[in-house]
Order: C-alpha cells, then sequence, then structure tokens
C-alpha cells in the first residue's frame, strides 16, 4: 500500500518500479492484490529497486582492442610511444555458464566493447535487464545482462508465434528464472523476484517444443571467445552461426600482458589437380677429380641429401614470425617499456569467407558469389600429421596488412630407402618408399565444411615458457671485478728447480681467473679473411673489437649455437691481420611475400644483426676452427681442424636475442632425449605441443561433361567446378610481460630507434628516383624500406 500511496504522491522511484512491473506483464489490479497479500517481499523489493536507481554506476570499460573495432591508436609522433593501457582481460572475469537447457552458447560479456545504447527500458549500466529493448543493443555488460538479452529473444519468438508474452507467464520467464539462481549481486536477485512474482499472479503458457537457439551478440564479437569444441582425436575446428567479417589490427600495452591483433585478407586458390603427389628429390655426392684418374677429397665436395615427401591439396597458414602482430612503432614501445616476454594465448577466427565461381561464356570471365562451394578447415589439435612450421621457410605473409595472402601448400618429408645411382663422376643419390615411410590423406579427418559468410573459430593456450630478456648486458661475466686493485691469487711462471710464483697484476685480464665458464660452441663454417679485406658481408659479422692473439685484447661473442652467430680465432702470426673469423649467422634476406611477383631483381644480402646489439649477448673465448679459403666456398676444408667447446658446469651464456623478424615457436621433436630444447636454433621458444596447424581446402564440386571445366576425356565424369575462396584471417595474439623498471644509472640512453643504413630510415615508403645509388625494388619490399641489419631487442642494458 505504501507503494500505492508513493505512486499517488508522485514518487519517481516508485512510479519508475510500477512501470516496470506492468510492463512485465503485471497488471494494476494484480499489483495490489499482491501488495495485499505480501507486503514485506514488496517493501524488500522496493528498498533494493531504490538502491539500484539511488547508486550511479559509472560504466567499466577495460581497454582492450575488441575484435570487431579497431584497437586504440598509437601516438604518431615517433620515439613518443601510447601510455600503457589496462590488462587486456581481468583474470577474475568468469566465462559464462551454459543455459539450462544446453542449447545456446551465452556469449562472453563484453570486453572493452564500445557500441551505443539503441534505447529500451533497462537499469542504469545494463542494456538488456528490462523490457522493449533491441535485440542488438550493443555487447551485454556483463553475465546477468546476457541472460536478460536471451531473455528478450524469448519474447521476441513467442510473438513471432502469435503469443503475448507480457500477458502470460512463459518459458522464457522459467528460464531466466533458473539462469539467475547461481547469479549473486542485487540486480539478478531483483529480476529473479519480478518473475517470481508474475510466475504466481499471472497464467502461463505452456509449450512443449524445445527453445531454440539464441544467436550470440556481433557473432565475430562471440566467436573470438567462445571456441567451438572439437574431437580431440580429429583436430576438428568449430563455426558458429553467420556474423559481420572481423578485421582487427594493432597492440594494447598493460602492466602484466600485451595484447596484438593482426588480420590479413587470404586467398585460397582452384587446384585444378588436387590429388597427392610424391616428392621425390636427388642427392648428389661428388668429388672433383685432381686428374684423370684419382679423386681428390681435399677439392670441392657437394653434398647434397636426397628427400622423399608428399604434396598434398590441403593449405595453411603460417603466422610464425614477430613482425605480424607488433607494428615497427609499437615494437619500439615494447623494447622501451618492458624487460621480459613469453607467448600466453593464440585465438584465430576465420570470418568473411566468400567462394567464387569463375566461368568463361564466349571468351569472357565471369566471377560470381557461390552458392554451392564449400572451404574445408579444421585445427591439426592433436598433431596428427607432420608439423612444419617454425623451420625459417618463406610461407610468411608480408609484414604490410594490405598484401593479400596467398596461402601455401602443405607437403611434408618422410623417410625411405636411399638407393645410389652411379652417374660419370658423381653419384646420384634417391630415396623410395619403404615400410617406414608415412603417407597421410587428411580428408581421413573430421572438420567443419564452410560457406559463404560463416566463420571458423580456434583458441590455443601456450605452456608455461621461460620468458626471453629484452635487455643487453652492460658488462662482460669476465669483468665483474673493482679495477682500481690487483688479483690476491699467484700463478705459476716457471716450474721445475725454478719454480717461481707471481701476483696477476690489476690489468692482466687475460690471465685472470674467472668465477663461470663461457657456454657451449660448435665449430662451424669459418673465413680466412681479415676484418680489412674489403669483404662487405665479413665486415657485417665482425664486433668491430681490437684483433689480437689473447682474451684481453680479442674478445668472442659467441656463447653457442643457440646465440651469438659468430666467433673469432686469433692468427698464427700476430703481426698478420688474417683472423679465422665464423660466420656462422643466420641473416634474413628481401622476399616478396609468396604468390607475388618481384617487380625487381633482388639482391641476395644477408640482413644480420647489428654489431653493437651483439655485443650485449656475452660469451667467453673461441680458439677451435674450420678454416676455409674465402666465404664463397661452401665446403669443409680438412686442412683445418678443431672441435666444440662443450657444455661445462660453471657454464653462463646469453640466449639468441630476438629480434623484429624472428619466429615466435617451434615444435620440439618427439625423441627420447633432449636438452635444452627450449631454445630453437633459429629463435623464439621450443613447445613440444605448439600451436597447431590450420588446414584449409576448397572442396571440390564436381561438373558435369560439356562444361567449360577440365577434367578426364576418357572419363565418364566431368571435372571440378572453378571455385576459389577469399577470407579474412584474424589472430589474437597475448603475451606476458615484466615492465621495465627505471634503473638506477645516471646518464641516459638514446630512444630505441632501428638500424639505418644507405641513408634511407627504416619502416617508409620511397620514391625509387629519389634513391640514391639504391633501387627500392632491390632494396626493399615496392618500395618499403626495412632496416638495414636485423632490429635485435636488446636494445636497453642492464649490469650484472
Amino acid at each position: 500500500m505504501e507503494l500505492l500511496a508513493s505512486v499517488a504522491a508522485g514518487d519517481e522511484l516508485s512510479l519508475d518500479l510500477l512501470e516496470h512491473l506492468e510492463i512485465s506483464g503485471i497488471p494494476h489490479n494484480k499489483i495490489e492484490a499482491w501488495l495485499q497479500k505480501d507486503p514485506d517481499h514488496v517493501i524488500a523489493l522496493v528498498n533494493e529497486w531504490v538502491g539500484i536507481r539511488k547508486k550511479k554506476h559509472p560504466e567499466q570499460h577495460i581497454s582492450a582492442p575488441s575484435i570487431v573495432e579497431e584497437s586504440p591508436s598509437l601516438s604518431p609522433a615517433e620515439g613518443d610511444p601510447p601510455p600503457p593501457a589496462e590488462d587486456d582481460e581481468p583474470d577474475n572475469l568468469d566465462p559464462l555458464p551454459p543455459e539450462s537447457n544446453g542449447n545456446n552458447s551465452v556469449e562472453q560479456p563484453s570486453v572493452g566493447g564500445h557500441a551505443p545504447d539503441r534505447g529500451g527500458l533497462h537499469l542504469p549500466g545494463d542494456r538488456y535487464l528490462g523490457p522493449f529493448n533491441p535485440l542488438e543493443n550493443g555487447p551485454p555488460r556483463d553475465v546477468v545482462d546476457a541472460y536478460a538479452r536471451i531473455h528478450d529473444y524469448r519474447y521476441d519468438q513467442l510473438q513471432k508465434l502469435g503469443y503475448n508474452p507480457y500477458l502470460v507467464f512463459n518459458i522464457g520467464d522459467q528460464e531466466l528464472i533458473d539462469n539467475l539462481k547461481s547469479q549473486p549481486g542485487v540486480r539478478a536477485s531483483l529480476a529473479r523476484q519480478v518473475f517470481e512474482i508474475k510466475r504466481d499472479i499471472t497464467p502461463h503458457l505452456h509449450l512443449q517444443n524445445p527453445l531454440p537457439e539464441v544467436p550470440s551478440w556481433a557473432a565475430g564479437q562471440a566467436a573470438v571467445r567462445a571456441m567451438a569444441a572439437a574431437t580431440e582425436e580429429s583436430g576438428a575446428g568449430g563455426g558458429a552461426l553467420p556474423g559481420p567479417a572481423v578485421w582487427s589490427q594493432g597492440a594494447t600495452f598493460g602492466e602484466e600482458t600485451v595484447t596484438c591483433f593482426m588480420t590479413r585478407r587470404c586467398y585460397l586458390p582452384f587446384n585444378e589437380d588436387p590429388v597427392y603427389k610424391p616428392i621425390t628429390i636427388q642427392g648428389k655426392h661428388m668429388l672433383r677429380v685432381h686428374d684423370g684418374n684419382l679423386w681428390n677429397s681435399e677439392r670441392n665436395l657437394e653434398l647434397d641429401h636426397p628427400v622423399l615427401g608428399y604434396q598434398t591439396p590441403w593449405h595453411y597458414p603460417d603466422l610464425n614470425s614477430l613482425n605480424l602482430y607488433f607494428s615497427p612503432l609499437e615494437f619500439q614501445h615494447l623494447l622501451e617499456q618492458y624487460s621480459e616476454i613469453a607467448p600466453k594465448s593464440w585465438e584465430v577466427i576465420v570470418s568473411d569467407i566468400v567462394v567464387k565461381d569463375v566461368a568463361t561464356q564466349n571468351q569472357t570471365t565471369h566471377v560470381t558469389d557461390s552458392p554451392t562451394g564449400g572451404l574445408a578447415i579444421f585445427a591439426d589439435s592433436s598433431y596428427r600429421f607432420p608439423y612444419v612450421l617454425g623451420t625459417g621457410q618463406n610461407t610468411l605473409p608480408s609484414d604490410i596488412p594490405t598484401e593479400v595472402y596467398l596461402l601455401p601448400q602443405y607437403a611434408y618429408l618422410t623417410t625411405g630407402s636411399i638407393q645410389n645411382r652411379h652417374s660419370g663422376r658423381a653419384t646420384d643419390q634417391v630415396t623410395v618408399p619403404n615400410e617406414e615411410t608415412d603417407f597421410y590423406v587428411l580428408e581421413h579427418s573430421t572438420f567443419g565444411i564452410y560457406k559463404t559468410g560463416d566463420f571458423f573459430t580456434h583458441s590455443y593456450t601456450f605452456p608455461t615458457l621461460t620468458p626471453k630478456h629484452l635487455t643487453g648486458s652492460s658488462q662482460h661475466f669476465f669483468l665483474m671485478e673493482n679495477p682500481l686493485y690487483g688479483c690476491r691469487y699467484d700463478i705459476l711462471e716457471e716450474a721445475g728447480t725454478r719454480a717461481r710464483w707471481r701476483h696477476i697484476n690489476k690489468d692482466e685480464y687475460g690471465i685472470k681467473p674467472q668465477n663461470f665458464l663461457p657456454g657451449p660452441m660448435t665449430g662451424t663454417h669459418l673465413a680466412t679473411q681479415g676484418e680489412n679485406a674489403g669483404k662487405t658481408e665479413l665486415q657485417r659479422v665482425l664486433t668491430g673489437t681490437a684483433v689480437g692473439r689473447t682474451p684481453a685484447t680479442r674478445w668472442s661473442f659467441r656463447p653457442g649455437p643457440v646465440s651469438q652467430p659468430y666467433a673469432h680465432a686469433p692468427a698464427d702470426d700476430p703481426t698478420k691481420d688474417v683472423p679465422d673469423i665464423n660466420v656462422d649467422a643466420i641473416a634474413h634476406g628481401y622476399h616478396e611475400p609468396i604468390g607475388q611477383d618481384s617487380d625487381g631483381v633482388l639482391l641476395q644480402q644477408g640482413r644480420l644483426p647489428n654489431d653493437r646489439e651483439q655485443a650485449k649477448q656475452l660469451s667467453g673465448i673461441d680458439t677451435q676452427y674450420y678454416p676455409v679459403t674465402s666465404l664463397g666456398q661452401s665446403f669443409a676444408n680438412t686442412r683445418g681442424s678443431g672441435s666444440g667447446r662443450p657444455l661445462l658446469p660453471g657454464s653462463v651464456w646469453n640466449e639468441r636475442s630476438l629480434h623484429y623478424e624472428t619466429q615466435i615457436w617451434a615444435k620440439i621433436p618427439i625423441c627420447d632425449r633432449s636438452f635444452m630444447a627450449d631454445s630453437p636454433m633459429l629463435g623464439g621458444w621450443g613447445c613440444v605441443s605448439p600451436p597447431p596447424m590450420l588446414f584449409f581446402k576448397m572442396i571440390p564440386t564436381p561438373a558435369p561433361l560439356g562444361t567449360n571445366v577440365q577434367h578426364d576425356a576418357e572419363s565418364k565424369e566431368g571435372g571440378a567446378l572453378h571455385q576459389y575462396a577469399v577470407f579474412n584471417l584474424t589472430v589474437k595474439m597475448v603475451w606476458h610481460v615484466k615492465k621495465r623498471g627505471p634503473g638506477s644509472r645516471w646518464n641516459p640512453q638514446p630512444a630505441v630507434y632501428p638500424p639505418t643504413g644507405r641513408g634511407t630510415h627504416p619502416y617508409l615508403l620511397y620514391n625509387n628516383l629519389h634513391l640514391e645509388g639504391a633501387d627500392s625494388s632491390v632494396y626493399g619490399h615496392k618500395g618499403y624500406e626495412r632496416s638495414d641489419q636485423l632490429w635485435t631487442a636488446k636494445a636497453r642494458v642492464h649490469h650484472l
């Protein structure tokens, strides 16, 4: 009765509550009867309602980029990166539970969704908790609001069947009550009590049919979070209802995580011959003859290994490179602000699938949307097929998002029996299949077939990986003492009857005892050419320090096979400037993206890490080497000898530094033993179970004879319709990071900037005519300049 009195007095809150009750299907006379029957319940309800209406909840937005929105823009000012934002997803945000009937996949609450409120009656801060809201009123605010949205869809479905859901208690009301039972908070309690009252005082509508599925909010938004279930054995991916296209690029920086989005437009071509084919490449062992009769083992030795493999009609994306997820400015910000990084999760969504039919009539080609074409997609989560990612191949998309990505075709290598075939002076070898040879048919799997407008999603969580350092060293572990004082240890200068000992002076760094040993090293290809010999490529792999015979005058910076790309061994004659230089460097060349034709002759020039960055990685002394006579020769010469430096207890070293174009992961082979395999030699992190390969294939649509498609003339069946597919491939990559402190050094360091060379600044477009002495079709990608040397991650330094 107090409620009705407040309404008569014109109280705004009471009028608002009464209006919501009436709109919810409870007429005025029913409200009066309820007030008289259960006044205590009414008082509690009114108090909760007043508390909600008086409490002004500011909307909480988490600043991670939504998958359907553009990511926050970065400051365009060079060297002035954007301020870090909050984490992309709070750890305490639990996923939504399934609905009571088990048919619907409730969408996750929006994280960072800023869709406009399109009206309707709802509680403050909500978009669906109230009547008369649009079915697409923006992303739900939380779990309660998401359940309210499903309830709105139930009312819409009942209205389409000819019922007025506001006048009867119905299956949608009961579903909402059941869903909200486990939800805490005043809002959930209030909504549940309103419909419990409606259940008590209004007629019931009994429907026997099961509830239809409710489409999730902005299918693309839901897809990036709701990864569809797949059987572990088949590795099948998941799909969902048709939704809008997704395009998202950019990184968001938080205190403990960095979230990156990348999208590429992908092209899956028509395969005229979609069959499996063997791959057999001959090997050759050839020794050049010194004279007409003798084999000379010290002359050119060519070693090409024969291989056996299979080509498949399937394709796959290779997204295993750091520069696909960070723009140059974002990578600069990463190096400035953080000291450690490790991958956390990897999510893929394929959206805006369009299958095209190509037909030719009267010498005119017609391209139309296909109503029948299908695209097979699945994720090999169980690693049933050979894994080919992380091997340093030219299968990556362009680092420029505007380039269309032609998916590489899947093929793999296997084992067999090697047979010799003699040919003159050379011995050709081939590998033929045997009982150990693996042959896979990928169609012997479970996968979805996706039509125009469908989308596919898959998610992966990395295991706990050791973070990689983003800082180098400002000291060497051989130089950690106080330079003002000598050593308190003596060394033996002369043995025998005239034994003599002496102190080690403070400046005799080459003979001072050390606490730790340098890391491992393997003997590899070396060149006997001095750093002043005019060899540009050789100069690139030198450290720039002085040439000498002792550790005091020449330091090696190669701690092992997974770290430094070069090592130095001094010449026997200290007066001759011909040191032996290890050229075990991984250089990145300029390559056109797969499927693109080059508009110029590419210069075969390696792009190596710059010297100053390499010097921060540290090592000990290198004395073992295999000398050869020229960089142009690729064979080992037996005139030299040597061995590697083993890994011993007490060894310390740094790993190969990350750089802007490094790979992110590699699969650790399944072998009986492994040792420190979490650091692949090509960079990144080693994983036993890395992100799975995603396989794509156009499902052939048979065509009848007489159509303008290719077919076998001897067959009674036609060929396949000419069909291809295009789609958006979006990846969300989340990284664990550690903030870099301000440090305690007094002097500043320059801003982090990529290496520059040839008088140009990298990551800009240049007009070819304006470049002095350089054609950008040679040095860059269609006028787009990349750094002259690899942009390594250890720009900032720390002491030991």
